[in-house]
């Protein structure tokens, strides 16, 4: 009887390889190898590249959209848990996510990928919107508001893999800060 086979080995192993090699340099033998199975174990359970690379995205976007997605009508607390969802996902895989919108405007089909981060994104903004509408946010643009939550985030994080420093952002205090600018 064969071995079963951890997927999570295998989004690992198909994310590492895209990080280090681009969308196009990834091939279905380098991912095979770097998981350590047959190139037709791939083919078998996911059908082609492109369906790996997409169920290995979705697993990842799975990790925030449990915290984007819950509304406890405890401002701070949501913005807290969400804000540090998003920094734990740029601290594991800010590399990959720069190969990814580096590549996308050569590889348009590249576009379905964002699927999946389009969708916890619309689910903040609609978290945001909501807390607007209660008066306990300012009312501005949501998408401006997450850009303000995520923005330093972001940043912080791709200069800290970029130049291989460390500007470790206190979520904390960053909401604390967030929140004297945009609370009523």
């Amino acid at each position: 009887m064969p071995a079963a086979i951890n997927e999570q080995i295998i989004f690992d192993a198909a994310l590492k390889v895209v990080t280090e090699r681009g969308y196009i340099g990834a091939t279905t033998k380098l991912i095979a190898e770097e998981a350590g199975i047959g190139e037709v174990t791939l083919f078998r359970r996911f059908g082609n590249k492109d369906a790996l690379i997409l169920a290995a995205m979705k697993q990842e976007a799975a990790k925030i959209d449990t915290a984007a997605s819950v509304y406890s009508g405890e401002l701070e607390a949501d913005l807290n848990r969400i804000a540090s969802a998003y920094q734990m996902l740029l601290n594991a895989r800010a590399p990959l996510i720069m190969t990814f919108y580096t590549e996308i405007k050569r590889h348009t089909e590249l576009r379905i990928v964002l699927e999946y981060p389009q969708r916890i994104i619309q689910k903040i903004l609609v978290m945001l919107s909501r807390y607007q509408t209660e008066g306990k946010l300012i009312k501005k643009e949501p998408m401006h508001q997450l850009a303000e939550l995520f923005g330093p985030i972001m940043m912080l994080t791709l200069f800290e893999t970029v130049y291989q420093g460390e500007a470790p952002l206190d979520i904390t205090k960053h909401i604390e800060n967030f929140l004297k600018a945009n609370h009523l």
